[in-house]
């Protein structure tokens, strides 16, 4: 049986955090394209440019690394 020291996460460790992309703005996502946002929509729409990911009822936000390859 363990003590209940060990079972405790000790405060000097830092927390393991999920493998989770990091999420870019439609401006952000411009920016590094360097496209109009009426031809990043249509190439959107088109599936030429990678799809959006719902964050909240209105807004949308790009994964970074599918933008990375796309910029590549």
């Amino acid at each position: 049986m363990k003590r209940k020291e060990e079972t405790q996460i000790k405060e000097d460790q830092p927390m393991p955090s999920p493998t989770m992309p990091r999420l870019l703005t439609l401006e952000q996502v411009l920016e590094l394209t360097t496209i109009s946002r009426s031809t990043w929509y249509r190439g959107v729409k088109a599936r030429l440019y990678p799809q959006a990911v719902k964050i909240s009822a209105r807004r949308r936000a790009w994964r970074e690394d599918q933008i990375a390859r796309l910029v590549a």
